[in-house]
C-alpha cells in the first residue's frame, strides 16, 4: 500500500504547491496597493498640430513663355494683394519632427506688358492674366531642444530636409494673341527652424529654407524666409503671426531663349494652432 501511496503523494505535492503559488498571485491582483502593469507604461512623448492659415500676399513675377521676350506682373505696388488660404500639420517626438503644408492662390487681373513686345502682343498693350498657384511641402527633421539650460526661456532648433511642389497655370489674354504657362516641378529642400518659447504662453518663430535642382535643360529652385510670434492661451489652441517671403523659379532651355516663371509671394501670414 506504501508503495501505491508514495509515487500519488509525489505527484500531488508539486500541484498543491503551484495551485497555492497561483492563489496568492491572484490575491496580489486583488490588493489595492499593487498598481496594474498598462498604468506604468510611459506616457508617448509627441505633439500634432494643425494650423489653418491665411498669407495676404503681394506677387512679383517675371515670365518668358517659349523662349520669347520677357514681360513682368507686379502687385507689390498696387492696392490689391491677394489672399493664399492654406494649412499646415505638424507631428513633433521628443527628437524628430514630421511637416506637411501648403497653400493656394488665385489671381485675375488686368496688367501692362512690359516695354519689350511679346509674340503679336504689343508693347504697352493692356491684358488680361488669369494665375493659379499651388504648392505643396513636405520635410523631415531632428530636434535639438534645451539649448539655453541656464535661462528662463526655451530655445528650440529643428534641422529638417524634404521636398516642396510647385504647380503654376497662368493664361495671358491679349490683342489679337493667348500665352499659357502650365507648369508643376518640384525641389528637394533643406533648412531650420528655431523657437524660443517665452514666459506667459508666447514664443518667437523663425523659419528658412533653401532648394535648387538642376535636370538637363530644366532648373528649377526655391528659398523661403518666416518671422513671427506665436500665442497660446490654452493647451490645445493658439495664434500665429508673422511674414513670409517664398520664392520659386523654373527655367527651361527651349532652344530659341528660356521658357521661365520667376517669381516671389511676400505678406502678412497668420494661423490658427490646435493641438492635440
Amino acid at each position: 500500500m506504501r508503495r501505491l501511496l508514495a509515487p500519488l503523494a509525489l505527484t500531488l505535492i508539486p500541484s498543491l504547491t503551484l495551485a497555492k503559488s497561483i492563489e496568492i498571485d491572484a490575491s496580489l491582483l486583488l490588493d489595492e496597493d499593487v498598481t496594474p502593469l498598462a498604468d506604468t507604461a510611459p506616457p508617448l512623448d509627441y505633439r500634432a498640430e494643425v494650423t489653418p492659415i491665411v498669407w495676404w500676399s503681394s506677387l512679383d513675377a517675371d515670365v518668358s513663355i517659349d523662349g520669347g521676350s520677357r514681360f513682368g506682373m507686379e502687385t507689390i505696388d498696387g492696392d490689391e494683394p491677394q489672399i493664399a488660404a492654406g494649412a499646415e500639420a505638424r507631428l513633433d517626438t521628443q527628437r524628430l519632427t514630421f511637416a506637411l503644408g501648403g497653400f493656394h492662390r488665385s489671381d485675375n487681373l488686368d496688367d501692362t506688358v512690359a516695354t519689350e513686345r511679346v509674340d503679336t502682343i504689343a508693347a504697352g498693350s493692356r491684358v488680361d492674366w488669369d494665375l493659379d498657384i499651388t504648392s505643396l511641402s513636405f520635410t523631415a527633421g531632428y530636434r535639438f531642444d534645451d539649448l539655453l539650460p541656464e535661462a528662463d526661456v526655451d530655445l528650440l532648433l529643428d534641422v529638417y530636409a524634404g521636398v516642396r511642389m510647385f504647380d503654376v497655370d497662368l493664361s495671358i489674354t491679349g490683342p489679337g494673341a493667348q500665352l499659357d504657362f502650365d507648369e508643376t516641378w518640384a525641389a528637394p529642400v533643406i533648412g531650420g527652424r528655431l523657437r524660443l518659447n517665452l514666459p506667459h504662453d508666447f514664443d518667437v518663430l523663425i523659419d528658412a529654407d533653401f532648394g535648387y535642382l538642376p535636370l538637363g535643360d530644366t532648373t528649377v529652385g526655391t528659398w523661403s524666409v518666416f518671422a513671427g510670434f506665436g500665442y497660446h492661451p490654452t493647451a490645445n489652441v493658439g495664434l500665429r503671426v508673422g511674414f513670409r517671403h517664398l520664392t520659386f523659379d523654373y527655367t527651361e532651355d527651349v532652344g530659341t531663349g528660356d521658357r521661365e516663371f520667376d517669381a516671389f509671394l511676400a505678406g502678412l501670414y497668420a494661423g490658427v494652432v490646435i493641438r492635440f
